[in-house]
This record gives structure tokens, C-alpha cells and sequence, in this order.
């Protein structure tokens, strides 16, 4: 996402001498290599799908740790993303102690790219689903290949981006084999595997998956609305906001438009 997003978090870290922080939906934990490097030791990173061994795998809505374990909880693009934003931020606050601090980064429904990145995995997804179910029927060869390599090139970035989001690197690195010409794994294996985790993490996506207009709305609708809403969802948590700030970046020319947002714990 945008540099001034990462920045805005990285300007409100703790300075106190012992923080402990948690770092919810951390993915491979590049922002404390880039943003947070002399607070690593401090920090516990989780994931649904860890792509870093520092990374413990964890559940955004059913987090393991004990209640009140930590002083700072940081979740940059994760409430909109993890299939319940009110259970994510009752999680969120349960791991703060009393005046804690969560720090969050979430994209603003008229983000520049939040529509087209919406549109491209809509569709993309709904045209995998149908090449996996006749796959499975027919088998996959050359020719299943090269449909398979036309459907994923154009936007692979985008593929990546749904599977990761969704916890599936199985399927990121099954695509990735594919493309490469290596040996895939077994077809039924990988479609169970991937729906199983959409339909934990993102049932939406598996509803209606025709209908991409239908599916771009409810990504989009799943994301904070203005500030008067920000303050709603974070109070059903029992999080006080502190400051929201609407963060805006031109980047590969369209405007990037990212909401900041610091609560306490009450």
C-alpha cells in the first residue's frame, strides 16, 4: 500500500521502554524490517497463512493469546479483510491491556484501486472455480494448461493477493507451478483446500461468484465509511478513538486513499 500509510503508523510506534506488541495479520513482517526495525524484539507477528517463520499462525477473529497481554496491537489492512470487522475488533481489544493501544490501517471505500482490485479478483475467481470444476472432470492437460495460463496471467498479482488474503499460499504456489511448467499437485486437493478457507475466512466470495457487480459491493461494503462509522464499530469493541486520519497518495496513477486510525482500550 502507500509509503505515507506506513508512515503514519510508524510516527505513533511506542517510545516507552518495554512495549509489547502485537501485530495482527503481519503476512511476512516487512513493515518492522522497513518501518519498525528497532522495535522487532518487541513484537509478536501473527497470520491466518505465515509466509515468514517469525510469523506464528493465528486467527484474526480467535486469537490465542491471553486476554490484556499487550500494550500496543497493530493491524494495518486487516479489518477489512478478515471476514468479520466486529469480531476482528473485539479480538483486537481483548488483547490490549486497560489504556492500550491499537493502531490500524484500513483502505477508504473510494481507495483508487479498491474497485478495480475488487472487479479483477471477482472475476478472476469466478472464471478458476469454473476451469477447477471441469478440470476436475476432465483431467489437465496442455490444453487445460494453456487456458489456465490465459486466465492468470493478465493479473497475477491480483490472484496472489486473493489467495493470501484468503490464507490459501497453497493455491499461490500451485498457480506459481503451474505457470512455471513444474509438476502440479493434485487438482481436487488444492479446489477443497481453497474453498475450505474461503468459506471460513470470505464466504462472500464464494456466493454468487457470477455476479461480479454483487461481489464488488460487498468487498467494498466491508470497509469503513467515514469517520462517524469508525467511531461506531470501534465503540462496540470497547476501542475509544484517539485520531482518524484520512491518509492520500497518488500511486500508479490513481489516488490511494487509506484511513488511520489510533484507539484506546477503554
Amino acid at each position: 500500500m502507500t509509503v505515507k500509510a506506513y508512515e503514519f503508523i510508524r510516527g505513533r510506534l511506542p517510545r516507552t521502554e518495554n512495549p509489547r506488541i502485537l501485530e495482527v495479520g503481519a503476512g511476512n513482517g516487512v513493515f518492522w524490517k522497513k518501518y519498525g526495525r528497532h522495535l522487532a524484539d518487541k513484537v509478536k507477528m501473527v497470520d491466518v497463512e505465515p509466509l515468514f517463520e517469525q510469523v506464528e499462525r493465528g486467527d484474526a477473529n480467535d486469537l490465542h493469546f491471553k486476554a490484556g497481554s499487550f500494550t500496543h496491537v497493530v493491524a494495518n489492512y486487516l479489518v477489512e479483510q478478515a471476514g468479520n470487522r466486529q469480531k476482528t475488533l473485539s479480538e483486537i481489544s481483548r488483547m490490549l491491556e486497560k489504556g492500550g493501544t491499537a493502531l490500524l490501517l484500513s483502505r477508504h471505500p473510494d481507495d483508487g484501486d479498491l474497485a478495480r482490485q475488487a472487479g479483477a479478483r471477482q472475476f478472476t475467481m469466478a472464471r478458476l472455480f469454473r476451469f477447477f470444476e471441469a478440470a476436475e472432470q476432465r483431467g489437465l492437460g496442455k490444453k487445460e494448461l494453456k487456458e489456465l495460463e490465459a486466465i492468470v496471467k493478465p493479473v497475477p498479482d491480483e490472484v496472489r493477493g486473493l489467495a493470501q488474503m484468503a490464507g490459501a499460499k497453497k493455491f499461490v504456489t500451485y498457480l506459481e507451478s503451474v505457470l512455471s511448467g513444474k509438476k502440479t499437485p493434485f487438482i481436487q486437493e488444492i479446489v477443497e483446500g481453497y474453498r475450505n478457507v474461503l468459506s471460513r475466512q470470505r464466504p462472500d466470495l464464494l456466493q454468487d461468484r457470477g455476479d461480479i457487480r454483487e461481489n464488488q459491493r460487498k468487498f467494498v461494503g466491508s470497509h469503513f465509511m467515514d469517520e462517524e462509522h469508525i467511531k461506531s464499530e470501534l465503540a462496540k469493541a470497547g476501542l475509544v478513538p484517539t485520531e482518524i486520519k484520512l491518509i492520500q497518495e497518488e500511486s500508479d496513477g490513481v489516488t490511494r486513499k487509506t484511513w488511520g486510525i489510533v484507539a484506546k482500550k477503554k
